[in-house]
């Protein structure tokens, strides 16, 4: 199961989890190709064989969403980043999987807050928020241990 996923953000050195976080879901990181389909490309049967090289990379976004806390540091550091629209890093950390005795998996990237980390409130449910961290690195995947 993801219990004990840690999202945290900062300077390399100092960096502060945010809390009460409820889901994590990387989407869009992807590569877009070149047609590079020419004159000399491979027949196959009465046409030709399309060609690709890849072009450019959509480093992507994370969806975060959570039990919205006001007093949590890590939540705090979300809005202030939106509000000054800083580049941050980020990382999350898995929890140890099978064969992993030390450390689970670690994925480190750097990004925006996109969408301000406001409440979502309804009369009879927990108060939510989600944010959205539009990438601008590859993420980079630790293997643990």
């Amino acid at each position: 199961t993801g219990k004990g996923t840690i999202l945290s953000m900062g300077p390399a050195a100092v960096y502060t989890a945010v809390g009460q976080i409820k889901t994590i879901q990387f989407n869009g990181q992807k590569w877009s190709f070149d047609d590079v389909t020419n004159l000399n490309s491979p027949v196959v049967g009465v046409g030709v064989l399309e060609e690709a090289l890849p072009a450019k990379m959509a480093p992507g976004e994370l969806a975060v969403g959570g039990i919205f806390l006001p007093a949590d540091a890590g939540q705090e550091a979300l809005n202030t980043a939106f509000q000054a629209g800083t580049l941050e890093n980020f990382k999350v950390q898995l929890p140890m999987g099978p064969g992993q005795t030390t450390a689970g998996n670690l994925y480190a990237f750097s990004g925006y807050v996109q969408e301000f980390p406001v409440p979502d409130v309804q009369f009879d449910k927990i108060v939510n928020f989600k944010v959205t961290i539009k990438l601008t690195t590859v993420i980079t995947q630790t293997q643990g241990s």
